[in-house]
């Protein structure tokens, strides 16, 4: 079972605790000034985007922000074990397998690059299916992408691809 998160969605000076206090925060531009909106973790200019943003974007970033926190732990797994295994084999004498540029340089390209990349490019399913399918988003609600088991695959993944 999920546990329970809150959203809360305000316009206004007077919802400005309401927003700060919930799990999510979306403010909506208007009449009553820009206060929610500064206070929010998410601003929209009018209230028929609130579904777009949950449907689409909430669930894009959703599984984009698990897979790059996911790959970023694979890359440090595969990366840290093999200096690891390298210092067992030479009697833990301090020698480095990887000169520094190499280590700055594959800490920059693997760190940079691929979570730039899947960002931009990844999409699942079309925005128009997201909006009209919204059992879609509740793979975010059962953690299905980010969850012990996953964080386990990958992790595994980068001992294995380490060796």
């Amino acid at each position: 079972r999920p546990e329970p998160m809150t959203l809360a969605i305000g316009d206004g000076a007077n919802d400005v605790p309401m927003i700060t206090e919930a799990h999510v925060g979306v403010g909506i531009s208007g009449n009553e000034g820009m206060q929610a909106v500064r206070s929010a973790d998410y601003a929209i200019a009018q209230f028929r985007y609130l579904k777009r943003l949950m449907l689409v974007h909430g669930r894009n970033n959703y599984r984009r922000v698990a897979v790059v926190i996911l790959y970023s732990l694979y890359k440090q797994m595969a990366f840290v074990t093999s200096l690891f295994l390298f210092n067992i084999v030479n009697g833990w004498s301090g020698t480095a397998i990887y000169d520094s540029w190499i280590m700055v340089g594959f800490n920059a390209l693997y760190t940079f690059l691929p979570p730039i990349v899947y960002g931009f490019m990844e999409q699942d399913v079309r925005a128009e299916t997201a909006m009209s399918v919204p059992q879609l988003y509740g793979a975010g609600q059962r953690n299905e992408n980010f969850n012990g088991v996953q964080l386990g695959v990958w992790l595994g993944n980068g001992l294995v691809h380490c060796a």
